[in-house]
């Protein structure tokens, strides 16, 4: 996307990113199912539409008509595109189906769409320009998230106009996703990234090597990624030593203009725990790194989350965390004003079908405070969780590492060393040729969310377990009904992964 051009000198109108979602979960379907007429057919149809499995929102029996050996139930029932679809497949698994279809099929994304555009083309909010800039459809299990980028230049109030125009369509999030880059002298200017549509992140991390490469990711990627500041917490080595490398990791990629705060020293609740035995004593070992000259933030690095959220408009910043939660909890617990301000959270942490990195029920970063992480999963902001179950999907190679090498670059030179330590530990645990690039996963998240798939679900976090504490209990089938409230990424395109972490790091 290009930066919008207004008139230089306008003093009455703004440009923004305005991003409309919705996700596909309200389709009203008409179904007609022609079944052999049997004892009990009915039963089982109705039984395979109520399955816990299925997540149908409503169901209705609306006609029966016995035609000799045939039955015809009409059956009226919503849900999502690809339950209706699984729904339709399985019938024939469970009684004897001579056809399915649709009779009709209402509040479509089809319908949806048309309807925005209509909204769009009124005219009717007098806005000075509007763009489609861009439609992106994330396909994930059991939903598709549609969004709509638009481009808009107009007064603040025309802009909320426009806004509450589109609110009566179905969407699940309307916000402005931040002030584009406005010539200089035009009041309101601020640096942003090249793109209008750049995440604006605050990373929260206990480098660690697999941080570092994320936050190089980040620093790489300015057209979609603006770091407000990076918070460290104590975690993989303690918080003298993450909030250091932190610095050596900013000097690395140029950048230190990047400010860097000290946060939490240890656990909500319970002693620090650490893994020395995976990144060495110093947290970043495999290649000697100068002293960081730019200096620490004295302001700590709970203040500066708040400060920064109740700063920037609401629905503007994502909060990336790359290790244990307690700043973010902390930070909750200090001011839960702010929760309601953030954009999301993406997170690296947790596993499922990976089960722990830790212990053998937990992942790393959930069970060094799962105090903090329980606060975090219960705050009701909008979650993405990369966990060991897409991370041990990302693992590296000895031709990654050699293409690194290959650049001819510092940034790929130090990339390349920290790789050849931190691999020993999983190529020995797991046997398998290279080690999970975890924390990455978060960034490239953020620029190209085509990479994964995943389903939205409930995670619970065990804090009470005698072997199963910090354990994230992911509801991956469905079967607790409780409500989900976290996005959970389990497919990785590996190679598209690598692809992009070996373009970006080219860039340093």
């Amino acid at each position: 996307m290009s930066a919008l051009k207004i008139k230089q000198g306008s003093t009455s109108h703004s440009a923004y990113n305005l991003r409309a979602s919705y996700s596909e979960t309200t389709e009203r379907h008409t179904l007609a199912v022609i079944v052999a007429n049997e004892p009990g057919v009915l039963a089982r149809v109705i039984g395979l539409f109520s399955g816990r499995g299925y997540n149908i929102e409503s169901l209705t029996v609306a006609e029966i008509d016995h035609e000799g050996h045939r039955s015809r139930i009409t059956i009226v029932t919503s849900g999502t595109p690809q339950v209706i679809e699984q729904i339709k497949a399985q019938l024939g698994r469970i009684v004897a189906v001579h056809e399915v279809h649709d009779l009709t099929v209402e509040g479509s994304a089809v319908e949806r769409e048309l309807g925005l555009f209509k909204v769009v083309a009124t005219g009717e909010q007098r806005i000075e320009s509007l763009r489609l800039a861009e439609i992106f459809r994330a396909n994930v299990v059991d939903s598709t998230l549609t969004s709509f980028v638009f481009e808009i230049t107009g007064t603040s109030e025309k802009l909320d106009a426009f806004a509450d125009l589109m609110r009566p369509l179905g969407l699940t999030e309307l916000a402005r996703t931040g002030i584009a880059a406005l010539p200089r002298g035009v009041p309101g200017h601020r640096r942003r990234g090249r793109d209008m549509g750049a995440h604006r992140i605050i990373i929260d991390t206990d480098p660690g090597q697999d941080d570092a490469v994320a936050i190089l990711l980040a620093l790489a990627s300015p057209d979609e990624i603006e770091v407000l500041g990076i918070t460290a917490v104590a975690g993989n080595v303690p918080l003298a030593l993450t909030q250091v490398n932190a610095r050596k990791i900013c000097e690395i990629a140029g950048r230190p203009d990047i400010r860097v705060f000290a946060g939490c020293d240890r656990p909500m609740a319970r002693p620090l725990v650490t893994a020395e035995h995976v990144h060495g004593t110093t947290g970043l070992d495999g290649i000697d790194l100068p002293v960081p000259q730019m200096p620490l933030q004295a302001q700590h690095g709970v203040d500066f989350i708040i400060d920064t959220l109740r700063r920037e408009p609401a629905g503007t910043v994502t909060l990336c965390p790359l290790g244990p939660l307690t700043n973010i909890a902390t930070a909750f617990a200090r001011a839960p004003d702010i929760i309601a301000r953030l954009r999301g959270i993406v997170l690296m942490g947790g596993a499922y079908f990976e089960v722990g990195n830790i212990t053998p029920a937990a992942e790393f970063n959930i069970y060094v405070d799962p105090e903090a992480a329980r606060a975090v999963f219960a705050a009701g902001v909008p979650l993405t969780v990369l966990s060991l179950d897409v991370s041990h999907k990302a693992l590296t190679s000895r031709a990654w590492v050699a293409e690194l090498r290959a650049l001819g670059t510092r940034t790929g030179e130090v990339v390349a060393a920290w790789t050849d330590f931190f691999e020993r530990f999983d190529t020995a645990k797991y046997g398998s040729e290279g080690a999970p690039l975890h924390d990455p996963l978060v960034i490239a998240w953020l620029i190209r969310p085509d990479l994964f798939t995943g389903r939205h679900i409930n995670v619970e976090i065990e804090t009470e377990g005698s072997y199963t504490l910090g354990m994230t209990v992911a509801d991956w089938w469905g079967v607790s009904g409780r409500k989900a409230n976290a996005f959970w990424p389990g497919t990785l395109d590996r190679d598209g992964f690598f692809a992009l972490l070996t373009e970006r790091l080219a860039r340093l």
